[in-house]
């Protein structure tokens, strides 16, 4: 059985509906809609110096993290509530197939508690990360994607391997479909991720790669000349990148 016919991966949240096929390049879809041109970037962030970016270069340490081999991850955001809710429903979804792994939600500084107490009865442990964008950002300058800075953190994480899976996702399948994915066997820097409905990119809803303070910074610096996270992890991947076989 495919990782496609056990496990089906679909991105519900706004601004768009979309469900990923693991295997194969999608053809078009009834379920993709065009997001709306005035959510995306206008601007750009606050450009770090590099000795403020240096600061960031070094894996979290994560309570009761050592000794797993792999986790699966998520991130939540700060504040939209889909992403919170999403990424609830992402937990329970989870929790059934009783994986014996870290699963891990990052967040911005500034949750609320009771969001993150939500995120953590859902079975996530929850990690807040320092918000790249600054509260006095303009918003109408970033729009939807303002959280979205942050997911370059995935790759600050001291695991061995990871599976991303973004907030709007939800599992569908068994104990035995997912192992799969958790198990994938990578080479030096490469990544697997779901095909994006354009069938010419892949989408960074869904990962699997190892985490590495080099693509950190090189996927970071792209996103702070207002780059969004999938193109970004597109191009620094260009050469590595490939589509979730399993």
């Amino acid at each position: 059985m495919t990782l496609l016919k056990g496990l089906l991966l679909l991105l519900l949240a706004a601004p768009k509906l979309q469900a990923l096929r693991l295997d194969a390049p999608p053809q078009a879809s009834p379920f993709v809609f065009e997001a709306d041109k005035s959510d995306d970037c206008q601007g750009r962030p606050p450009r770090l110096s590099e000795a403020e970016l240096s600061r960031y270069l070094s894996y979290y340490e994560i309570e009761g993290a050592s000794g797993y081999t792999n986790a699966i991850v998520t991130y939540a955001g700060l504040e939209k509530q889909s992403y919170i809710d999403g990424a609830v429903m992402l937990g329970r979804s989870l929790h059934r197939l009783h994986l014996m792994t870290y699963r891990l939600a990052m967040v911005q500084r500034g949750m609320k508690l009771e969001s993150m107490q939500l995120l953590r009865n859902a079975g996530w442990h929850v990690l807040e990360v320092d918000p790249f964008v600054p509260e006095d950002y303009p918003r109408w300058k970033c729009g939807y994607w303002r959280d979205s800075y942050n997911k370059a953190d995935i790759f600050r994480l001291p695991f061995p391997q990871v599976v991303y899976l973004d907030a709007d996702t939800y599992v569908f399948g068994n104990r035995s479909d997912f192992l799969p994915l958790m198990n994938a066997a990578l080479g030096p820097g490469e990544i697997r991720m779901a095909w994006d409905a354009d069938g010419q990119n892949f989408n960074s809803g869904v990962m699997v790669y190892r985490p590495s303070i080099q693509a950190f910074k090189s996927i970071f610096r792209m996103m702070q000349n207002a780059t969004l996270d999938q193109p970004a992890i597109n191009w620094y991947f260009r050469n590595e990148a490939g589509p979730i076989t399993v």
